[in-house]
């Protein structure tokens, strides 16, 4: 967790609005770095839809309909209450010491480029120490972290939300390029990932706070050429948001969340999980499993399945942080465990499931979903693992997968009233019935009839 305080330059009157800036349900604080290259000018200001960079990215992290802290308080049942504040030069973005290209891939158009994979590395690296050092500065300058237009100002403390001293989590938001000499691809330097360092350290005047887990992201907001849309969408106020698919995935990255598709982009989970492949530009959530190992749901939650019979699940996402959205079973001739849950994608689900979204594009015309089955999702998960991960594997011995279905999106996976899908050439199960955000199903071959 990252954190940066500088009381030497607070005043007590500043101290006391700082605590009443923070809004109190926040338990969760991601600090937001907006970073330019060298050379390039300044970019937070600069409007796209009539709304500035700044505004934006705002919106699309506190206040619009849809928005990553809403994504996570609504996924975690009210467990996590993000809020997103902002770490500026003097009103500006932060410059690094070296251009765009430095960090890209060597060619005839971009000559300072790395040459090799083990120069790569090297790079990554440095652009680690490149913005990490401007951090430092920032802070050294005496510049306080604050909200997006810089008035409202906080507390550096506000950034260790659980006192362990380390910032909860850093994001740095890259200036958008149109330069065609620079080519990333995926694993490079400049590609959006999630890492850790501890390379910022801050001294507060009482303890020190040590930078952990960071998110890097270059969003896009102009229209591309012959694109009417763009990349940027609208709510139903008029809020301008980026598309919160990667960003949401690369923040789950910070809480341990597993990639759950492999360098080929195999996924046997898809459209299940956020983690699987991200909808754009609205995120579904994460499944049942991610949320337990989080421990955003427990067993009162995910009972353990003992025996034959009918059994109900509550939709996943329903805000009531005591209804049982899962089960979970092991079974020790295939050392995996079994995970069922029920997702509602259509527009009675949650508003991140929902495949009906409050969303326009820049055309005014409403997003269009994308046509998901509802019903019992059923999931095997190697036995013993907590943080599901497909990167190291490959089909048909997958660390984590959704059963049945026809299409390799997983789109139709779920099963349906009066269908039936077999676990183990033992266990089957079929769902009996869908009712006001409720699903019930009967399993057998539990208890071996």
């Amino acid at each position: 967790m990252l954190i940066f305080i500088v009381g030497i330059f607070l005043n007590d009157t500043l101290i006391c609005r700082a605590a009443e800036a923070v809004p109190e349900e926040s338990n969760f604080t991601n600090l937001i770095v907006f970073v330019r290259f060298a050379g390039e000018d300044e970019f937070i200001n600069k409007e796209y839809e009539e709304t500035s960079v700044r505004k934006i990215t705002d919106n699309s992290y506190n206040t619009a309909y849809y928005n990553v802290a809403d994504y996570f308080q609504t996924v975690s049942s009210g467990k996590l209450r993000m809020n997103s504040v902002y770490l500026f030069d003097g009103g500006n973005s932060l410059t690094l010491s070296h251009s765009r290209g430095y960090y890209a891939k060597y060619s005839e158009d971009n000559q300072e480029g790395y040459p090799d994979t083990s120069e790569k590395y090297g790079r990554m690296y440095e652009l680690k120490v490149d913005w990490s050092n401007a951090v430092m500065a920032a802070i050294a300058a005496g510049n306080p972290i604050s909200g997006y237009d810089g008035t409202t100002q906080y507390s550096y403390e506000d950034l260790d939300k659980n006192g362990d001293g380390i910032i909860d989590a850093i994001t740095i938001i890259y200036k958008n390029t149109t330069q065609t000499n620079i080519s990333v691809q995926w694993g490079d330097p400049l590609w959006d990932y999630q890492d850790y360092t501890g390379l910022v350290t801050i001294n507060t005047g009482t303890r020190t706070l040590n930078s952990g887990e960071y998110a890097q992201l270059t969003n896009g907001y102009e229209k591309a050429p012959g694109d009417s849309n763009g990349y940027l969408y609208k709510d139903a106020n008029g809020n301008a948001i980026v598309s919160l698919g990667k960003v949401v995935h690369e923040t789950a990255h910070i809480f341990g969340l597993g990639d759950l598709y492999n360098p080929k982009s195999q996924s046997p989970v898809y459209f299940m999980s956020v983690m699987g492949k991200p909808l754009s530009p609205v995120p579904q959530l994460i499944s049942v499993k991610e949320q337990e190992a989080l421990g955003w749901l427990g067993d009162e939650n995910i009972p353990t399945l003992r025996a034959d019979g009918e059994y109900t699940l509550t939709a996943l996402g329903s805000g009531d942080s005591s209804a049982i959205v899962g089960y979970k079973m092991d079974i020790p001739e295939k050392n995996k465990t079994l995970y069922l849950e029920y997702r509602d994608f259509t527009g009675n689900g949650n508003p991140y499931d929902s495949q009906t979204k409050k969303l326009y594009k820049a055309d005014g015309s409403q997003v269009d979903g994308i046509n998901l089955q509802s019903g019992l999702v059923c999931y095997l998960v190697d036995t013993g693992t907590r943080f599901p991960s497909n990167m190291n594997y490959s089909g048909p011995k997958w660390n984590y997968e959704v059963l049945g279905g026809t299409y390799d999106t997983k789109s139709d996976a779920a099963v349906t009233v009066d269908k039936e899908i077999w676990i183990t050439g033992q266990i089957s199960i079929s769902v009996t019935e869908i009712e006001n955000h409720e699903l019930t199903f009967r399993i057998t071959g539990i208890s071996g009839e």
